[in-house]
Order: structure tokens, then C-alpha cells, then sequence
């Protein structure tokens, strides 16, 4: 469902959905009899059909935009959840289970637009990502669990330098810079072993443009990463 409106150039936006399915499994309830060509009769291992998903998603955006300037905001989060098993012999001894949940920022905005000499815009973004998956071991007849959680953090500055606005074709330099941080945090076998990995990247972009009344565009464009 989403409720949305806008009106003199500011808008706002809300959504929320869920989706859940039942019974569904790679493994029947029921039992099937089997022969070979060699005439020797197998069955299958019934299972319960209780595998499940649920999955809930809601997001927020508000914002203005006239043409000349405009900001943007958007939130979301989402929650997931997968019940599964891994054989029909133990699926009883356990819920084995998976929760996933992802929470999303975003917020941009800009100044200027083509008939500016400059344009400014800028972004910052930041989604962090949680998963838990708990199961039953048959190897050691315990329940054991598994954990990671990422976060990414993005912010990037672009000036546009519209050189040339007079006659059909228009000429315009664009330099881009940008900035990503990831961290991933996981840690198995009941959270006795932890790994931790951090990433940094950052870059540098020049780009070049041409563009005509006829829709014609021709672009160059360079990026550096430091």
C-alpha cells in the first residue's frame, strides 16, 4: 500500500508491504514408492511441509524539487524471515531458521540546473544489513548459529560547469567526487570465530559533454581512484 502526495513542489511518499508464503517445501508430506529397473522398492522420508517466508517492508520519502534546487530523503527497513530444514529426519528437532533485516538512508540534493553556469549536487547514503541463521547439526546433535552484519556508507560531491549554454549545442564539465566505506562483520560456529573486513574507496572523475537541440550528446569521462 502507499499513500503519496505532493503540492507546491514538495512531495512525500509512504509504502509498506508484506508477503508471506505457507506449506511450501522441497520435501513432501507425503510418501512415494519407489522401484528400480533392478525391481528393488525405495520410499521417501515424509516431511511436515512447514517451511515458511515472511517478509514486512516499509519506507518513507519527503522531499522538494522546483526546477532550481531540490532535497530528497528516503528511509527504509525491511525484515525477513525463512524457515527451512535441511533434512526430513531432523526437521522436527528444530525451527532452523534465517532473519534477515536491511535499514536504508538516503539523502540527496542539488542547486542549479542546465541553464546555470553551475550545478551542485550531493549524496549521502548508509544501508546496514543484519543476517542470523540459527540450525540443527546433525554432526553434533546441537543447534548451531551463524551471524554477519555489513554496513556500506556512501557520499559523493558533483559540480557541474556549464560553459557554454548560448546555440544549439551546449558544452558542459562535470567533476565527480566520491567516497565508500564497507564494513563486514561475521562470526560462526556459536560466534566463537569472528572476521572482521573494512574496505575503503575513493575517486575522482572528470567528464565532458556535448550536447545538441537535435538530442545529440557525445561524453568523456575519466576517473581516477586514490
Amino acid at each position: 500500500m502507499t499513500i503519496a502526495g505532493q503540492k507546491d513542489g514538495f512531495y512525500y511518499a509512504l509504502h509498506g508491504d508484506s508477503h508471506r508464503t505457507r506449506g511450501i517445501s522441497a520435501r513432501s508430506e507425503r510418501i512415494f514408492n519407489y522401484t528400480s529397473i533392478a525391481g528393488k522398492t525405495t520410499s521417501n522420508v515424509p516431511a511436515s511441509e512447514k517451511d515458511g517466508f515472511h517478509r514486512d517492508h516499509l519506507s518513507l520519502r519527503l522531499g522538494f524539487d522546483d526546477g532550481k534546487k531540490g532535497i530528497d530523503f528516503l528511509t527504509s527497513h525491511s525484515s525477513q524471515t525463512l524457515h527451512f530444514d535441511n533434512s526430513a529426519t531432523n526437521e522436527k528437532a528444530f525451527d532452523d531458521n534465517t532473519h534477515i533485516r536491511e535499514t536504508h538512508y538516503k539523502l540527496s540534493g542539488y542547486v542549479g540546473n542546465s541553464d546555470d553556469l553551475f550545478v551542485h549536487k550531493a549524496l549521502i547514503s548508509h544501508i546496514k544489513t543484519d543476517n542470523n541463521t540459527t540450525q540443527y547439526s546433525s554432526w553434533t546433535s546441537s543447534v548451531g548459529k551463524t551471524e554477519y552484519e555489513s554496513k556500506k556508507l556512501n557520499a559523493n560531491y558533483q559540480l557541474d560547469i556549464n560553459f557554454d549554454r548560448e546555440g544549439e549545442v551546449k558544452q558542459a564539465m562535470s567533476l565527480l567526487a566520491d567516497y565508500q566505506n564497507t564494513k563486514y562483520i561475521a562470526s560462526t560456529y556459536n560466534f566463537n570465530n569472528k572476521n572482521s573486513l573494512k574496505k575503503y574507496c575513493s575517486r575522482v572523475s572528470f567528464i565532458y559533454r556535448i550536447r545538441s537541440q537535435s538530442f545529440f550528446q557525445w561524453t568523456l569521462y575519466r576517473q581516477q581512484f586514490i
